[in-house]
């Protein structure tokens, strides 16, 4: 899997339609793009989508900024 994190701002940009280029290993997923509840559920499927994994609703709490979803996307991603 290559570029991982290209490919996840890709995938939030979708979701709330702003570009996401300045996200970095720290930025808050919910307060720093502006989630409400229902972005963040569009957001886990869409990332299930992309990368083919299931994410549970406890993996996709626990990843609270950006840096730790590329860590959870690419643990997932390792077994493929």
């Amino acid at each position: 899997m290559h570029n991982i994190p290209n490919r996840i701002r890709s995938v939030i940009s979708d979701t709330i339609n702003q570009p996401t280029e300045d996200l970095h290993e720290g930025s808050h997923i919910i307060n720093d793009c502006g989630l409400d509840s229902l972005d963040t559920v569009e957001l886990c499927m869409s990332l299930e989508q992309e990368f083919d994994v299931k994410i549970s609703d406890v993996e996709m709490e626990d990843a609270e900024t950006f840096g730790d979803l590329v860590q959870l996307i690419e643990r997932l991603t390792q077994g493929s």
